[in-house]
C-alpha cells in the first residue's frame, strides 16, 4: 500500500481542499492510503469526514509562529517521515517551503508541489513566493498545477504538469426536481430569482462588490444566496445590514451540498480579484447555470457557452443590467457533458494522480 501524506494550511471547504477531498475519495478504494498535515486548529466536515474513513490528522503551529512552526515540522518529519512514500504539497502561495525541504531532508522518494493560484494577496507572500521558486523547483520531483496561469506564477519556466481540478459531474448535472425541492427548503418562491456565490469571506472573493451588484437591481424578487466562511463575513453581514440588503440575502457558513445548492441558483456570480481555476466555478457550470465572472479570470475556466467575463472596472450596475438581460433569454440545460469532455471529471483526475503516486517504484 502507498502512504500518501498530503501538505494543506487548511481543511476548510475550499477550492484547494475540495481537490484534495476528491482525490481521496476518488482513490481510497484503491491501494492507498492518505494522511493529512494541516497549520489550523479548526475542525471541519471534511475534517470528520477523513477521520471517519481512517485518515490521521496532524495539526502543527502555522508560519507565523516563527521557531515552534520550525520546530513542529522538525519533530513531526523525524518521527513519520519513514511512514510515508509521497507527500503531497497543496497551496496558494510558495511564501513557505519548509514542509518540502523537510520532506527531501528526511528521504521522503516523491514530493509533489501543487500549485492552486495565480497570485497572492499581500506583498509579504509576494516577496516571500518570489523568493522561494528556484528552491521549490529543486526540491519537488513532480510540479504541478491547477491551470497554466498557476504554473507560471509557482514554477515560471520550470516544466511542469497541469491537473485540472476535477468534479463528479454527474452528481452536479441539472436535475429539476431536486431544484424544486432545494428552493422550499430555501423558502424560495417559484417567482424568484436566486443568484449564487460560493467562497470563503476573505478579500479576493469581493463580496462587498456583489452587494453592490444586488442593490443596483431593484425587484425585491432577485435574492442572494452566499455561502461560506471566512476573516470578513462578519463585516459583509455589516455591510449587507447597512445597504438595507438583509430581506435579499440568504446567508450559509458551510454545506456538505454545494451540488444541490446549485440546483436552486438561477444565476452564479464570481467577481473574484483573482483566482488559480475555481472548483465552484466548474460545478456551476455543470448545473447549467449563467455565470457571470470577473474577467481576471482565465478563460480556460470557461467551459460552456454560458459564461460572460465582466470587467471589475464596470460599475455594479452594469453587472446588474447585464445579469438581468441574460436571465431573460436563458433557457438552462444541463454542462455535465461540456465539463466532462473537456477532461474535468473526476475519474480523469484520479487516473493522473495514480500515475504520479506509483511513480517511486519505477
Amino acid at each position: 500500500m502507498t502512504h500518501i501524506l498530503f501538505i494543506s494550511h487548511y481543511l476548510q471547504q475550499n477550492g484547494t481542499e475540495t481537490f484534495m477531498m476528491n482525490v481521496v475519495r476518488g482513490l481510497r478504494s484503491a491501494n492507498y492510503h492518505f494522511d493529512f498535515l494541516v497549520f489550523d486548529a479548526c475542525p471541519s466536515s471534511y475534517s470528520r469526514e477523513l477521520e471517519q474513513a481512517g485518515c490521521t490528522i496532524y495539526r502543527l503551529h502555522p508560519r507565523r509562529s516563527g521557531l515552534v512552526y520550525w520546530a513542529d515540522l522538525y519533530r513531526f518529519f523525524r518521527l513519520h517521515a519513514s511512514e510515508y512514500q509521497v507527500i503531497h504539497w497543496c497551496g496558494g502561495t510558495l511564501s513557505s517551503i519548509l514542509p518540502i525541504r523537510m520532506a527531501k531532508w528526511f528521504g521522503i522518494p516523491v514530493r509533489i508541489v501543487h500549485a492552486h493560484n495565480s497570485q497572492s494577496a499581500g506583498w509579504h507572500n509576494r516577496l516571500l513566493h518570489r523568493l522561494h521558486r528556484r528552491a521549490a523547483c529543486r526540491l519537488a520531483t513532480h510540479a504541478l498545477a491547477c491551470s497554466q496561469d498557476a504554473a507560471s506564477y509557482f514554477f515560471a519556466h520550470h516544466p511542469s504538469t497541469i491537473i485540472p481540478n476535477g468534479i463528479h459531474c454527474e452528481m452536479y448535472a441539472y436535475q429539476p426536481d431536486v431544484r424544486e425541492c432545494v428552493r422550499q427548503q430555501l423558502g424560495l418562491q417559484p417567482e424568484e430569482i436566486l443568484l449564487g456565490h460560493i467562497g470563503r469571506f476573505e478579500p479576493v472573493k469581493n463580496q462587498s462588490f456583489l452587494l453592490s451588484v444586488l442593490a443596483s437591481i431593484p425587484s425585491p424578487h432577485t435574492k442572494l444566496l452566499l455561502v461560506g466562511n471566512g476573516s470578513m463575513r462578519e463585516q459583509v453581514q455589516q455591510q449587507a445590514q447597512q445597504m438595507g440588503l438583509n430581506d435579499r440575502i440568504l446567508w450559509i457558513a458551510q454545506s456538505d451540498e454545494i451540488y444541490r445548492l446549485t440546483q436552486a441558483m438561477d444565476a452564479f456570480v464570481m467577481p473574484s480579484l483573482f483566482e488559480g481555476l475555481p472548483f465552484v466555478l466548474l460545478e456551476a457550470q455543470a448545473a447549467g447555470l449563467p455565470c457571470f465572472i470577473s474577467d481576471t479570470i482565465h478563460s480556460h475556466a470557461c467551459l460552456t457557452p454560458w459564461v460572460q467575463s465582466l470587467s471589475l472596472h464596470l460599475a455594479p450596475a452594469q453587472w446588474a443590467e447585464c445579469i438581468g438581460s441574460t436571465l431573460l433569454h436563458h433557457q438552462r440545460q444541463d454542462g455535465a457533458d461540456y465539463i466532462r469532455q473537456a477532461g474535468y471529471d473526476l475519474s480523469d483526475i484520479a487516473r493522473q494522480m495514480t500515475q504520479i503516486y506509483d511513480s517511486y517504484c519505477l
